[in-house]
């Protein structure tokens, strides 16, 4: 004891790590690897769960890598086989030979149990990772160099791929992305949409749906209806599609927006929902809507004033807590940034950021901007260009939509344009703009005979 008391004294993050072992149970891993050996669909089980790098052994790293080449060539996992695929790479001796492996074998009674001994070996790797990400961030704090808000957003970043147990920053095989690209063809070959659905059929169809990681712009000028159209896709998916959804809105009250989702699930008048002159009927129809909004996950939220990292934060948690499939902003100028040289490298700062937020939850982001006047003052349809500050936006977005009415000739009738649809086509989808209700229907719907 006086031996260790004489030496330095650490601090209790150094002492830990230095005197406590990193969290893993040998005992799992022998029989989480002894149950893919005995029986291959308990291999394939357990692969579902756990990869080379959550075993802690270097030697079953080293095994299981080599069963896990054994099991995507459909070759028969036996101690004969292993043995031949570790010879191969040069690994037997390390990985402990033919009597270690004959001894994994036997660890096992059966392969029953394989998914709770993968699930021990995973969560204890979880375990590591959590020490090795919070050591790396405890050692980052200490420099001072860096601006406090980035170093919170890469922390909390960092603790929610631990938390959703991912795995980022490696590199997949041609092979893999393959297989992936072609369930998807096969998918939209078969008529089902590859994205979340809007609810505007003729939309849906132009853009297979909203793509998973991917930004979507929709622009228009003040009143023309890019906030109810935003509104209408996302109560479109949260109720058909029964879709956990999340609006953040910088422009609005949420009871502001509560009153036209209901105008426009009820079909009632806004004016009348205003004031509240309503008839027994329509008081009626209005309980019944909200009934139906009541059983989604429509989450909404118009804390003034925020920046992209807080939207970001509260986007993480939500994709954690409700594994939301869409976001909404409105609307992007709105949005703020911790600093920036002027308004242009804000916006570009800003937009960027929008782009890697859906990148990182793999899901769409939709975001709502603004056009220039020169819209209006020309009287004509929207451009790209016309996007303000439309640099870095038009650069960064995957998809673009571009929404304008024409006041002089029939004000309710309407032009989506897809103007940049990054991995499909474009084209134009004419809407009717119900302003009593505050929605957009498709043209066809609108002008069918009852």
């Amino acid at each position: 004891m006086a031996e260790r008391n004489s030496s330095p004294a650490r601090g209790p993050v150094e002492a830990a790590s230095l005197e406590r072992v990193p969290p893993h149970s040998v005992e799992a891993e022998m029989s989480c690897l002894g149950s893919m050996l005995l029986d291959r669909h308990a291999a394939g089980e357990a692969l579902l769960i756990v990869q080379p790098g959550d075993f802690y052994l270097p030697a079953h790293q080293q095994i299981v890598t080599a069963l896990m080449e054994l099991y995507d060539q459909n070759v028969a996992i036996d101690l004969v086989t292993m043995l031949e695929a570790l010879k191969q790479r040069g690994w037997l001796e390390d990985a402990g030979g033919a009597d270690y492996l004959a001894r994994l074998a036997e660890s096992v009674p059966s392969a029953a149990n394989v998914e709770h001994y993968a699930r021990i070996v995973k969560n204890k790797a979880i375990l590591r990772n959590f020490i090795t990400t919070t050591g790396e961030l405890i050692r980052d704090a200490f420099d001072q160099d860096q601006p406090v808000e980035d170093f919170l957003d890469r922390a909390e970043r960092r603790i929610f791929e631990v938390t959703e147990r991912r795995v980022g920053g490696q590199a997949e095989s041609l092979k893999d992305v393959l297989k992936t690209t072609f369930e998807e063809i096969e998918q939209a070959s078969g008529g089902a949409r590859v994205g979340v659905p809007t609810g505007f059929y003729e939309l849906d169809d132009i853009l297979t749906g909203l793509r998973k990681g991917e930004m979507i712009v929709l622009a228009a000028r003040p009143s023309v209806g890019k906030t109810a159209l935003a509104m209408n896709i996302a109560v479109n998916c949260a109720t058909a599609e029964k879709t956990p959804v999340a609006l953040f809105t910088l422009e609005m009250r949420k009871s502001e927006l509560a009153k036209r989702l209901l105008a426009a699930r009820a079909q009632i008048d806004m004016h009348d929902i205003g004031k509240g002159a309503l008839t027994e009927e329509a008081y009626g129809k209005l309980i019944k809507a909200a009934g139906e909004l009541a059983e989604t996950l429509f989450f909404i939220d118009d804390t003034p004033s925020q920046t992209i990292f807080d939207i970001r934060t509260k986007c993480r948690r939500l994709k954690a807590q409700h594994d939301i499939q869409l976001v909404l902003i409105d609307y992007l100028q709105l949005l703020q940034h911790r600093r920036a040289e002027n308004r242009q490298v804000e916006v570009s700062e800003i937009s960027r950021a929008i782009k890697s937020l859906a990148r990182e939850l793999e899901i769409p982001v939709v975001a709502i901007s603004q056009l220039n006047r020169e819209v209006e003052r020309h009287d004509r349809e929207p451009r790209l260009s016309d996007i303000r500050e439309s640099g870095a936006i038009e650069q960064d977005a995957d998809v673009v939509l571009l929404l304008h009415r024409n006041v002089q000739e029939d004000p309710n009738v309407a032009t989506l344009t897809v103007a940049k649809n990054r991995n499909g086509r474009v084209g134009r989808v004419q809407l009717v703009f119900q302003s009593a209700f505050v929605r957009f229907v498709p043209a066809a719907m609108h002008y069918a005979t009852p």
